[in-house]
Formats: C-alpha cells, sequence, structure tokens
C-alpha cells in the first residue's frame, strides 16, 4: 500500500483531521497485528483515524464484500462526505494515477461538488455488458439482479454498462439512499456459500468463466 501513503501525503497537514481510512483484510483468518501496526504507523501522519479490520466470507467474494462491511457496519452513521472505495493494488485500475491524486484531493479540500459527481468510476476498464459474451449472462446476471434489488424483472443486457476491478468515489447523501439494512442484506448474500449454490447451481454452466475465475462479486 506504499501507493496510498503517496496519495495521502499529497495534501495539506490540515487535510489530516478531515481524513480517515478503512482497511478491510480479506486475505486471512484474522489481521495480522505486526501488519496493522505497520500500516497505522505509516498513514497516521496523515489521517487522523485508520482502522484495519478483517473481513471473513464463506467463500471468495472479492472487492463486494469489504466494500459492503464498510457500509453496513458502524460507519454507516458517521459517513465521511466522501468515500473512496479502492483496491490495494488501485494503481493497477487507475490510469493515469494521477487521476486519483486530482479527485481525492479536490474531495478533502471541498471542491468536488456532489451535485455535479453524485458518483464517479475511477477503473478504466469499460465492460459493454451488451456485447460482452463472458459478463452479462441469461441466467446468474438476472439472478443477481433481482435478488439484490428485490425486483421481479431484471434489465435486458443491451442496458447495463459497468466497469471491472472497481474504483469509485460516492458522496454521503447518494450512500444513505439506501438503509444500512440493505447493505448488510446484500453482504450477507455475497459472503455466504448460499450465493455460489444459487448462482451456479450443479449441472448449470453459464459460461467458460464459472468454471475458471469468476465469482458472484464479478457478476455485480
Amino acid at each position: 500500500l506504499g501507493w496510498l501513503v503517496q496519495l495521502l501525503a499529497s495534501g495539506s497537514e490540515a487535510l489530516r483531521s478531515k481524513t480517515r481510512v478503512f482497511v478491510k483484510e480479506k486475505c486471512g483468518e484474522a489481521v495480522d497485528p505486526g501488519l496493522a501496526a505497520a500500516l497505522q504507523e505509516a498513514l497516521l501522519p496523515f489521517a487522523h483515524v485508520v482502522e484495519i479490520d478483517h473481513v471473513g466470507d464463506q467463500l471468495r467474494a472479492d472487492d463486494a464484500t469489504a466494500y459492503l462491511a464498510h457500509l453496513s457496519g458502524k460507519q454507516y452513521d458517521d459517513l465521511a462526505d466522501w468515500t473512496f472505495f479502492l483496491h490495494a493494488d488501485a494503481p493497477e485500475h487507475v490510469h493515469p494515477f494521477r487521476l486519483l491524486e486530482e479527485v481525492f484531493l479536490a474531495a478533502r479540500s471541498g471542491a468536488l461538488d456532489a451535485d455535479s459527481f453524485p458518483f464517479m468510476y475511477l477503473s478504466h476498464n469499460f465492460l459493454d455488458l451488451g456485447t460482452s459474451v463472458h459478463t452479462w449472462d441469461n441466467y446468474a446476471s438476472p439472478l443477481l439482479w433481482r435478488r439484490l434489488f428485490g425486483s421481479s424483472i431484471a434489465p435486458h443486457r443491451s442496458a447495463v454498462k459497468g466497469y471491472c476491478c472497481v474504483q469509485f468515489v460516492v458522496p454521503r447523501r447518494r450512500l444513505l439512499l439506501r438503509p444500512r439494512e440493505w447493505y448488510a442484506n446484500a453482504f450477507g448474500w455475497f459472503a455466504s456459500a448460499v450465493s455460489y449454490f444459487s448462482l451456479f447451481p450443479a449441472g448449470k454452466s453459464v459460461t467458460w468463466q464459472d468454471l475458471t475465475c469468476r465469482t458472484p462479486a464479478q457478476l455485480w
């Protein structure tokens, strides 16, 4: 996470009090105390809160459970004006990295307008789900949509666009459009093996990616 130190250091000392960092550890059974202490030591000069939490999921769920754990937890009642959702390897997906630095500085300094930017993707791996045969199928993707949003229907694939390896920023008022319970329900779905059994049932192969690398989070 050396890039995170670089990102945080780009602002002035006065912005430290406006910055909090929440790291979601998903690669082990618990947070390594030594690693957590080293990370806090590196980041606390630039952020007044640095917390490292372990996120447990029964099966791999990628970034979905990390993001949803944040929104369904105690932070829901104390969300920042802007929340940046970033991977540990963010520089591999945000090009140029200067884009992230400038948007981050604008948000910290109060120059970013929530009316003009109610949501902003920061990654560049654009997916046209209407043409890709490996990202939106006719079984698992509609089922996931209906399950998450409590809908009786799902949009046609031609109406859906998105980005792979999502890094994005959202203002607080947009995050609060859904109650904490919605995020908690979505977290429980992604974090449990139930989603796998529903989306990838025995005897039904959706696409070749089901057999190699796809997870429920990558359908999202």
